[in-house]
């Protein structure tokens, strides 16, 4: 019986200890739980930032490119303009070197 009553005593004790390991390991599980929620939220706050700092930046060179495109048109044209006003100056002046 002290035997048994020996044995139950130190199984009640490693059950205990048991018991405490648990609670730990599940606290330290929780913890670990919460970190990476944390840095997984934090990680897509951050892409999301990124995504729109990204499309605000492709906007804004989109609009630029639309400028650019404009200016070049425009610069087209007016050397479309000055090469006509060119051979009609330059037929002009042949015109008038065979009048003389």
């Amino acid at each position: 019986v002290e035997q048994l009553r020996a044995d139950k005593k130190h199984i009640q004790s490693e059950l205990r200890e048991v018991t405490k390991q648990k609670g730990s390991a599940v606290s330290s599980l929780k913890k670990e739980r919460d970190d990476l929620r944390s840095a997984v939220k934090n990680t897509q706050r951050h892409a999301a930032e990124q995504v729109r700092e990204f499309s605000e930046k492709l906007i804004q060179l989109k609009q630029e490119q639309k400028v650019l495109l404009q200016q070049h048109e425009a610069g087209q044209a007016e050397i479309k303009t000055l090469r006509a006003e060119s051979s009609a100056a330059a037929a002009a002046a042949e015109k008038r070197q065979t009048e003389l």
